[in-house]
């Protein structure tokens, strides 16, 4: 029988795991994995490779929903930090977002119009813009 060496960057990654759930049971439901199969690789470190493959895509498919979940939260952290800064609900933003739409459909058939009040020269000089 050949001898099966001890995975010691897999075994490092299920422990995180398993400190985070809380105990080794916890980590497996959590993998969708069978517990004894957590508990024998605990043990040794050791696995056969369907085992050492199942619990190394699990932990990588729980990593990438973990990280998806950190970056959902920090934008959701953001975006409210922004509402609570500027004193807006989502109402207030969604009636703003329509206002600032319809001013530029106006202003995009203004333009097509050709109309113009002022003068392109006059708006640059007015602003500061030299020609």
């Amino acid at each position: 029988m050949p001898k099966i060496e001890c995975d010691k960057p897999l075994q490092v990654r299920l422990d995180q795991v398993i400190r985070n759930a809380g105990s080794p049971t916890a980590a497996a439901k959590l993998l969708g994995l069978e517990r004894t199969m957590i508990w024998r690789f605990l043990k040794t470190g050791r696995a056969i490779s369907k085992n050492r493959e199942a619990l190394s895509a699990a932990l990588d498919a729980h990593e990438a929903q973990h990280k998806e979940n950190a970056t959902i939260q920090a934008k959701n952290a953001t975006n409210e930090s922004f509402l609570q800064l500027a004193n807006l609900s989502l109402e207030d933003l969604q009636r703003m977002r329509a206002f600032f739409q319809s001013m530029i459909a106006v202003l995009d058939c203004y333009e097509k119009s050709g109309l113009f009040l002022v003068s392109k020269s006059e708006v640059s000089t007015n602003v500061g813009i030299e020609k």
